[in-house]
């Protein structure tokens, strides 16, 4: 006996309403409808002038800057295959099915900069379809892994609402989860752009930790989040290294890679503040008092270096002013807070910030000499010539402090 399904035209309308249904809602749930969505960093992204393009579609660019990982001396085992859904070729993961075999990293090693990153997952490795299990990921400095993973079990019946743990995609692996789910299904391209601030070291103690801003997909991810979690790569320390695509026995492709180096940049934003004033501590009379001024953030560094003994314990604040704020603006204020008479019209801070301890350390002392002091507080005074180094430190979301050395006149009172 042979079963009959008769579809009535009112039973297709109704089917066909659905799954209209499920398409709008789904285009209600993409990355473009959320909140913050930017355009300019998801997929298709063009590099900006001066970018390093490591993979332009042919196996010449493949060839000339990449080498694979752990071994460089491996044969390149990644392949060059079609487009999906577009012209040229992409990049294919290809290799061991074991992770970690046979990643593809750059030649080329970076420590501050700005990348992109589009990918498709495809699934099982070999049938060409976008269903099933994809896992890869995108290594920054070859150590913090930006994780790309397709939902398993329960979660890949409804993608749009995964609550995306510390192994799924978007999050630095074990570490940071995203801020905002926002998923592409399987066999739709999908992007990463990052910026990337390394960490900072004073030889093999990192005194800040490596930062990174992510968009999945156009949304903001992550915000200036700091990472200190090598996952699967080289361990964490001062060395510059190579972006990595990592192999994990399924089928994920690439294409789109470019990175800007940043650190020659980086570098003069970290350069020595002007000193703008120094007033030493005057016989004893009060601390050793140390200004610098930041034109463009419009910001003074204030230090008071403690003159009561000889370990020079150092205390500071940064004051941030209004964007109006001028250079002259900014060096009347300075004058005000140790002169007698306050000069006019001298603007006021918006915000201040005291400075953790520990944020300058006293590097060495060297006494230079020994004065006397005939005034209210006589006696005789060490000279000391005082160097310290400033740790880096973001103020907000607006200020960052770049390290840096130098050397402040400072008295103590002889014992």
């Amino acid at each position: 006996m042979k079963l009959q399904w008769i579809i009535t035209s009112g039973t297709l309308l109704a089917l066909l309403s659905l799954a209209g249904s499920n398409v709008a809602l789904a285009q209600q749930k993409s990355p473009e409808q959320k909140p913050g969505y930017d355009k300019s960093k998801d997929t298709g992204a063009k590099a900006p002038k001066g970018a390093d393009v490591p993979f332009d579609g042919s196996q010449e660019s493949i060839n000339a800057n990449w080498e694979m990982w752990p071994e460089s001396k491996m044969p390149i085992t990644w392949s060059l295959v079609d487009n999906l859904n577009g012209q040229g070729k992409v990049l294919m993961t290809n290799g061991g099915k074991r992770w970690g075999t046979h990643d593809l990293v750059t030649k080329k090693k970076y420590t501050d900069f700005e990348g992109h990153v589009d990918f498709v997952m495809m699934g099982g490795r070999g049938d060409e379809k976008a269903e099933g299990y994809a896992n890869s990921g995108v290594y920054l400095q070859n150590r913090y892994e930006l994780q790309i993973e397709s939902p398993k079990g329960k979660d890949a019946k409804d993608p749009y609402n995964w609550k995306i743990g510390p192994h799924g995609i978007g999050a630095f692996c074990m570490e940071h989860v995203p801020d905002v789910n926002a998923w592409r299904p399987n066999g739709q391209w999908q992007s990463f752009h990052f910026l990337f601030t390394a960490a900072r070291w004073e030889g093999e103690k990192a005194i800040e930790p490596a930062r990174a801003t992510v968009w999945w997909n156009g949304v903001k991810i992550h915000d200036n989040v700091p990472i200190k979690h090598a996952n699967g790569g080289v361990a964490v320390g001062p060395s510059p290294e190579g972006l990595k695509l990592q192999e994990h026995g399924q089928d994920v492709r690439f294409r789109n890679i470019w990175l800007v180096d940043r650190s020659a940049q980086q570098n003069n934003d970290m350069k020595k503040p002007k000193k703008i004033e120094i007033r030493n501590s005057m016989l004893g009379y009060r601390d050793t008092l140390v200004f610098y001024l930041f034109k463009k953030q419009r910001a003074v560094l204030a230090m008071s270096i403690n003159n009561k003994d000889e370990t020079f314990p150092v205390t500071g604040k940064v004051h941030l002013f209004d964007k109006t704020t001028t250079e002259e603006g900014l060096k009347k204020w300075i004058n005000n807070q140790h002169s007698d008479g306050l000069l006019p019209d001298v603007p006021r801070p918006i915000g201040t910030e005291n400075l953790p301890e520990g944020f300058c350390k006293v590097t060495a002392s060297k006494q230079t000499g020994t004065s006397m002091n005939p005034g209210p507080r006589q006696g005789a005074y060490k000279d000391f010539k005082v160097t310290f180094a400033i740790n880096a430190q973001n103020i907000g979301k607006r200020f960052k402090l770049p390290a840096f050395t130098d050397t402040a006149g400072v008295h103590v009172e002889g014992k």
